[in-house]
């Protein structure tokens, strides 16, 4: 079940089109966060004019796509872990936790929002359990602090009325990946075996919020 959905949910990620979606990306953070443009425009140039600011947008907004269309690539490397018998139970336990945020029904974005803006949330909860992923590695292959940098900028655009949450659950998987870490074997095997089989029985905060601050 957890491999099936995880691989539905990259593909929609996929389909996205790197050409055609960022003015509509850029769109929808104007509305959830319209203080975004004035600030991308005031870090490159300390103007104000309308041309200026939306050319800017525009890049930024393509910059957070290809954030976005990275999420498949994490989210397939973490699966292969969850599905390496070789690795501890409790090490693939962790990461599937990570993978359960993802695949939940219920996000804190309507994942339908236009541009990919539907999927800032997921970016933003894999590429931290990523994080946390990385720091479990002997040698982690990219800086927590790099990282921490882009899920700070994703965690800008969301709607104001996400983001306690979203940093909430930055703060709760980083405490659920130590917790399964220590996971004696026994019990990592149960759990792993339960989040497989049923993902959506994780608990996760209730959504969505679409990308006009509208509570469905």
């Amino acid at each position: 079940m957890l491999y099936q959905l995880v691989e539905e949910v990259c593909s929609q990620i996929d389909g996205l089109d790197i050409g055609t979606n960022p003015p509509l990306l850029r769109d929808e953070i104007d509305r959830a966060r319209p203080e975004f443009r004035e600030q991308v425009a005031k870090s490159f140039f300390d103007s104000n004019t309308e041309a200026v600011a939306t050319t800017l947008a525009t890049a930024a907004a393509l910059g957070i796509l290809t954030a976005i269309k990275q999420t498949p690539a994490l989210a397939r490397e973490l699966l292969q872990v969850v599905k390496d018998a070789d690795e501890p139970p409790a090490f693939r336990c962790a990461v599937a936790s990570v993978l359960c945020y993802l695949v939940q029904p219920r996000d804190l974005i309507s994942d339908d929002a236009p541009g990919g803006y539907g999927y800032v949330d997921d970016a933003i909860v894999v590429r931290a359990g990523y994080v946390e992923y990385l720091q479990m590695l002997p040698n982690p292959k990219a800086k927590r602090e790099d990282e921490d940098e882009l899920v700070n900028l994703l965690v800008s655009v969301v709607p104001v009325e996400a983001e306690p949450t979203l940093r909430a659950m930055i703060g709760t998987l980083r405490l659920v990946v130590n917790m399964m870490v220590g996971l004696e074997e026994e019990a990592a095997e149960y759990m792993l075996h339960e989040m497989i089989k049923n993902p959506l029985a994780m608990t996760t905060p209730q959504g969505p919020i679409d990308s006009r601050l509208t509570v469905s």
